[in-house]
């Protein structure tokens, strides 16, 4: 689809026709997306009993060094020659597909 610049009336049929097959494909996998609820039942992580209140103080200290560092990652991108160049390619891609 994005290959052969596929768009306009085109890119919404063909959008069209793929969104009734994602809930049966998520319902259908249910060994790994857990079907209709989701992941249900976590109580370890890799061996570690993560319901303890130690392991949900550690893990929302984790989650948050870990989201400092993307957006410490986001800004050294944004700072350096890349950010901008990423940006202009990002935005002509954009540009194609909201034509009329």
């Amino acid at each position: 689809m994005f290959k052969r610049r596929v768009g306009g009336v085109y890119f919404a049929i063909i959008t069209q026709a793929i969104a009734p097959f994602s809930p049966s494909l998520i319902v259908g996998q249910q060994g790994y997306t857990g079907g209709i609820n989701g992941i249900t039942d976590l109580r370890t992580l890799h061996g570690w009993d993560i319901r303890t209140d130690h392991a949900k103080v550690i893990l929302y200290f984790v989650e948050v060094a870990l989201l400092f560092g993307c957006i410490l990652l986001a800004q050294f991108i944004r700072l350096t020659k890349l950010g901008p160049s990423w940006w202009r390619c990002a935005s002509r891609r954009r540009v194609r597909f909201s034509r009329l």
